[in-house]
């Protein structure tokens, strides 16, 4: 039985359920082709943001002083950029 790795490079936007399949790199068996091997994305919930669709949702509360005065609110992305 040979090693081999496989990689996936999972792009930001993929939504849960979105399938990587790598053709005949499954369960091999004597006098069978070899199956597909499938991975299929799941989401995991995050402290902060969570996902509507194609958009993602940060709740920050502000005083109602701020709102009125106006504030600056700085964010951290998910890639890390402040905002």
């Amino acid at each position: 039985m040979a090693t081999e790795i496989l990689s996936i490079g999972v792009k930001p936007g993929w939504k849960k359920g979105t399938k990587i399949t790598f053709p005949d790199k499954g369960n091999e068996q004597v006098n069978q082709l070899p199956a597909d091997l499938v991975f299929v994305i799941d989401e995991k919930p995050h402290d902060v943001c969570m996902r509507d669709g194609n958009d993602l949702i940060i709740n920050y509360i502000v005083s109602l002083s701020e709102a009125l005065g106006g504030t600056t609110v700085d964010l951290i992305t998910l890639d890390g950029h402040n905002l």
